[in-house]
């Protein structure tokens, strides 16, 4: 139980997971701490404090205090709560590798333009690709943001700065040809459901490696993507977390693909392996799938087929160019996808096949014929 706060006062409580919660109350507004220790805590609610009081005297006054690597830290430790870990983990890593070491002994009242154009254009000169470039950039801008809200600095320098050019991913999907060849090629391999069910799915490789028997609805004939297996990158150590864009949903692919899933539930039914997590795809060892095997077996398989640039995503593009194809329209195909809008949906898979303008024209042809028929 937490004891009445007065201004200024903080109090201290175990919580049942063994972690100390700590509160302190600021000129009527309430803030709070977590920590392992009671020790981390308050120094938690110390810096609370002294960042208050010093904003109260002069807004400038932690920026002189403070350079951008130790505001980098306090950002990184108090103002990342609902971020996911792997995303926190990639920016712990471009504070410490990219950004601290270039500009981290500058204050932040001094920090200025050019030292952060400087600092992309090192960046990149030193062989940095231009989307790594601008991942630092999103970093330093994110805390750049929350500086200027607390209002530490008085306005965000990443946004005069330019970041290196994105050279465009071309989509390569597979072609019909090279389709039923691939098709041909998996027959037998010991991860045919899985590139099988990536084909006619379009679930992303971490959701694949994610599914379990609690998400599928033989029944009504669904899949339900509510989470995906990612790799942390402690230990090389996996842990499911949500899915892209935090959006989960249905999807009913075609019956083959239920009677394919059926197959497999059935085979570890009669070999007794189902385990406790329940993976429908299960490695030789007995465990779940990871990047590396589905990486290394897809190259194996479409190198025979002279295709090394495609990679295991490009079967999600193949996916969303054969519902296209049929007549999917766009709303559905994006919530099969589980894409943040339509408008992303739209922006990567607008375009259609030459087929599909032929057709279309040819259909508008016989349009135009009936109703001049019509006329006469």
């Amino acid at each position: 139980m937490f004891r009445r706060q007065t201004n200024g006062k903080g109090t201290i409580r175990k919580r049942p997971d063994n972690t100390y919660e700590g509160r302190i109350m600021i000129d009527g507004e309430r803030f709070s701490a977590y920590g392992r220790t009671k020790q981390i805590v308050q120094e938690k609610m110390d810096l609370i404090k002294k960042e208050k009081q010093a904003l109260k005297q002069s807004p400038k006054a932690l920026s002189v205090e403070y350079t951008v690597g130790q505001w980098l830290d306090m950002w990184y430790d108090e103002y990342l709560l609902s971020v996911t870990h792997n995303t926190k983990k990639r920016y712990e890593m471009e504070i410490r590798l990219h950004l601290k070491p270039f500009i981290g002994d500058c204050r932040m009242d001094t920090l200025n333009i050019m030292q952060v154009q400087r600092l992309y254009n090192d960046l990149h000169q030193r062989g940095l690709s231009a989307k790594s470039v601008k991942c630092a950039h999103g970093v330093l801008h994110l805390a750049l943001s929350k500086a200027v809200e607390l209002g530490l600095i008085p306005f965000n320098v990443t946004e005069k700065c330019t970041v290196p050019r994105l050279e465009a991913y071309e989509m390569r999907p597979f072609m019909a040809e090279e389709l039923t060849r691939f098709l041909d090629e998996i027959k037998g391999h010991r991860y045919e459901d899985v590139f099988y069910t990536a084909v006619f799915t379009g679930m992303r490789e971490a959701e694949i490696m994610g599914l379990t028997w609690d998400c599928i609805d033989f029944e009504r004939g669904t899949i339900r993507v509510y989470r995906q297996l990612q790799r942390t990158g402690v230990g090389g150590m996996y842990e499911f977390t949500r899915p892209k864009n935090n959006k989960s949903r249905t999807i009913k692919p075609a019956s083959g693909v239920m009677i394919r899933l059926q197959s497999i539930r059935q085979k570890q039914f009669s070999e007794n392996v189902i385990d406790r997590e329940g993976f429908v795809f299960r490695s030789s060892g007995g465990g779940h799938l990871t990047i590396n095997m589905l990486y290394k077996s897809f190259k194996q398989i479409v190198s025979k087929q002279g295709l090394d640039e495609l990679r295991f995503h490009d079967l999600r593009h193949t996916y969303a160019m054969l519902s296209l194809q049929s007549g999917c329209d766009i709303k559905t195909l994006s919530a099969n996808l589980g894409h943040a809008s339509v408008a992303f949906t739209l922006d990567r898979y607008g375009h259609v096949s030459e087929k599909m303008h032929t057709a279309a024209s040819e259909k508008m042809q016989l349009v135009i014929d009936q109703l001049n028929s019509n006329c006469k």
